[in-house]
């Protein structure tokens, strides 16, 4: 397992950015500085939300937060209507007429940009000139988007054990709404190393492939890759 905690020489002063995402039970931060470079990250229980931001969020430094709820739904904005449009948290998607509708065991902090995993992914790839298949590896789960030039067609999450359970789903979702001569290429993110049996698992089956782009980003140590900090990088921007 990828251990994504790291911590760098810095002040308090120099935060300019907090990414909280929302995870199953617990949320993970990441305090960016100048340049949107990431200087620490780590994983805290729900209780302690609170008095985490008031610690080591600064005067002036902003706020994102991002959830990866899986009870959710996408629904087009003139059928926003019925039971699942009343979920009680919605992200409209940018510059398409889709609404990500989603509900959390978790209370969200209120008053805070927040957003939905699948809209900030939607987002990255909004000016994209070809579609992209985006993966985005948990430690037990991969959740694939399928976005850019043709516009939003897919997302979810699924768990997974193996690669094998990677390629399936990957090569399902993209044959069922990209026809077979024009396949997307595949973007990687998350739990995963270049030099792994499972990366070189998936170039072997998924190509065209590689690690998502993140040039826009950097981090502060340099033992793991920037695409494993993917979701960090899209709260951020959105």
């Amino acid at each position: 397992m990828i251990n994504l905690g790291f911590t760098s020489s810095y002040e308090k002063e120099q935060i300019e950015k907090l990414s909280v995402i929302y995870e199953a039970d617990s949320f993970v931060y990441g305090l960016f500085g100048k340049g949107n470079v990431l200087l620490k990250t780590g994983t805290k229980p729900y209780h302690l939300l609170d008095e985490f931001i008031s610690k080591v969020k600064p005067e002036g430094a902003s706020l994102h937060t991002l959830s990866k709820s899986r009870y959710f739904t996408h629904i087009p904005l003139a059928e926003l209507q019925g039971p699942l449009a009343r979920l009680p948290y919605r992200d409209k998607m940018s510059g398409e007429d889709i609404v990500t509708c989603y509900d959390s065991e978790t209370v969200y902090l209120q008053g805070v940009n927040l957003k939905h995993f699948s809209t900030a992914i939607q987002h990255h790839y909004v000016f994209d000139t070809r579609d992209i298949c985006h993966i985005h590896l948990g430690n037990s789960t991969a959740s694939f988007c399928l976005c850019g030039k043709s516009g939003f067609k897919f997302y979810n999450e699924f768990d997974i054990q193996n690669a094998e359970d990677v390629i399936y789903y990957a090569q399902a979702v993209t044959k069922n709404f990209i026809p077979a001569e024009t396949q997307p290429p595949v973007a990687l993110s998350g739990l995963v190393e270049e030099n792994s049996n499972l990366y070189k698992l998936l170039f072997r089956y998924l190509n065209p492939f590689g690690f998502a782009n993140t040039y826009q980003f950097k981090t502060a140590q340099h033992e793991i890759g920037s695409h494993a900090f993917f979701d960090h990088y899209i709260n951020i921007s959105l």
